[in-house]
């Protein structure tokens, strides 16, 4: 994964690759011609990049202070030491799934989603969201006959 945030960046990673001649061309001038020619550019340096290996690529560009780093499988992102130092990730059980992992909010303060509450089983809150859109009970319960409407059982 590569981020440019600047301009200087952009002709850096294009010295860095050696298609100097990308940073020169017309239609990738700036941010905003390069929008407007996004997959031929983004072709050219796919196929720069192919030419050797992840790692290869992670020290030239960030040799050449070019914001990059690799690109993780949910499984190697949680197993990263940066995510389990700075608590990256929650985990909560989830009825009928069992652990879900997810990412934490980047910024946020404290550790407030460590509260967060499973997602609902379908149909679990459809009575509760339909009273307070006004349905009547009786209303709710036709939608639920005619097939309109997925109620979760009531546990008793």
């Amino acid at each position: 994964m590569v981020t440019l945030v600047t301009e200087p960046q952009y002709q850096r990673l294009c010295a860095v690759i050696g298609r100097e001649d990308l940073a020169s061309d017309p239609r990738f001038a700036d941010f905003a011609k390069r929008s407007d020619f996004a997959d031929e550019l983004m072709s050219q340096m796919r196929d720069a990049f192919l030419t050797q290996t992840t790692e290869k690529w992670l020290a030239r560009l960030q040799a050449a202070d070019i914001i990059s780093e690799r690109i993780l499988s949910p499984v190697d992102w949680l197993r990263d030491k940066h995510v389990d130092a700075t608590k990256g990730s929650v985990c909560m059980e989830t009825p009928g799934v069992g652990l879900v992992y997810s990412a934490r909010t980047p910024g946020t303060v404290g550790l407030s989603e460590d509260v967060l509450c499973p997602a609902p089983a379908i149909g679990q809150d459809s009575i509760g969201v339909l009273s307070d859109f006004g349905y009547s009970r009786d209303a709710i319960d036709a939608f639920i006959v005619q097939g309109a409407v997925h109620a979760a059982p009531i546990k008793s």
